[in-house]
């Protein structure tokens, strides 16, 4: 029974550190201010006319990345845009953290085994690298097996008596992704 209690503990507390650090940044602090300098700027008639706009999860984990780490962050954009993904590298971050903290929380809550949490955890933990470095890896060689047909258009289109830049814009036309 004490374990149900530290583990919800646990959780509870993780959430209400991820929550605080997320409200109470610098960065938050700043961007709230600039916000509300901006929409008092727009003068006393934004105010009427604004409606409640609803919360997604993208604007819930843009607010919580700010706490991730910058240059690890940065490193995490590129190999994002290497894998083709369409998330900022401190986005990714915070998913990977969650993927991390809650499905360990609801393993340790479950069966109370600190091995099998660990096991979580490192499961957890690798699982988004690899997935990252298989998508990455999908990307270049479909750019690989598609580069020797975009050469093709584009000398055909160049020999059609099209400027290169126009070629380039017949390429992005006729072939789909990654190139």
């Amino acid at each position: 029974m004490i374990y149900l209690w530290l583990s919800s503990f646990l959780v509870f507390f993780t959430i209400l550190v991820i929550v605080m650090l997320v409200q109470y940044t610098p960065l938050a602090q700043r961007q709230y201010i600039a916000r509300r300098i901006k929409n008092y700027a727009k003068g006393p008639e934004f105010f009427e006319s604004k409606t409640r706009t609803s919360f997604s999860l993208k604007q819930l984990l843009e607010k919580a990345s700010s706490i991730a780490p910058r240059g690890l962050a940065e490193k995490m954009d590129i190999d994002l845009i290497k894998a083709g993904v369409p998330l900022k590298g401190q986005e990714a971050l915070m998913i990977w953290l969650l993927l991390l903290l809650i499905p360990a929380a609801i393993v340790f809550i479950l069966s109370r085994d600190v091995v099998n949490t660990g096991l979580v955890i490192s499961l957890a933990f690798a699982l988004p690298y690899f997935l990252l470095r298989n998508a990455t890896s999908k990307r270049l060689q479909e750019f690989n097996n598609q580069i020797s047909d975009a050469l093709l258009i584009m000398a055909n289109s160049m020999r059609a008596g099209f400027s290169f830049l126009q070629a380039l814009e017949m390429v992005a036309k006729e072939m789909k992704n990654p190139i």
